[in-house]
């Protein structure tokens, strides 16, 4: 039995493909950046939805956006590069001849049951994305939807409480708030 309900959400929700070795490493904590060769619209503030491609074809993981970037492959790779789980030669090979690479901040991360293309399409007339697109099916799933919610709160709690101690905490914590 399906848990799609219908339900309009008022946040913004993004659906992204992904390689699932990829996925994986936002899943144990090893990418805390994901890369695009183009502006995927996942703004600080949204949640993402990440669709894993062949073989696995299925949507069991989503994260928080808290932040955007954009400026030269070099530069990313010079201030990022321990965080965004990818060798040096395939991130030369995936931005080659790139003049911006765009990076999403991943924080949050939140797992639940796996749905299947095979659901999703027959709940949703889902079709996989060849790139980030915006959910609008007017149904949510609530496997997700409830996981979402949890860490939106404790997120939004997190924030509200956090204090700066010393003057080091401000660059983590303006990292975080940039939204």
């Amino acid at each position: 039995m399906s848990d799609c309900i219908d339900f309009s959400l008022s946040f913004d929700v993004k659906v992204l493909p992904i390689f699932t070795m990829y996925a994986d490493q936002i899943r144990d904590g090893t990418k805390a950046i994901e890369l695009r060769t183009y502006n995927p619209g996942i703004f600080p503030g949204s949640w993402t939805l990440l669709y894993e491609t062949r073989p696995a074809q299925v949507i069991r993981t989503a994260f928080y956006s808290s932040g955007f970037i954009c400026m030269k492959p070099e530069q990313l790779w010079h201030e990022y590069s321990e965080i965004m789980g990818i060798t040096p030669e395939a991130y030369d090979s995936y931005f080659d001849g790139k003049s911006c690479a765009y990076g999403v901040m991943v924080e949050h991360v939140v797992d639940f049951e796996p749905i299947l293309y095979q659901q999703l399409k027959q709940d949703l007339n889902f079709t996989a994305p060849y790139g980030c697109k915006s959910w609008k099916y007017g149904k949510f799933y609530t496997r997700i939807f409830d996981k979402i919610i949890s860490a939106h709160e404790l997120f939004e709690g997190t924030l509200r409480s956090a204090t700066l101690s010393t003057a080091d905490d401000a660059p983590a914590l303006r990292r975080l708030i940039t939204y």
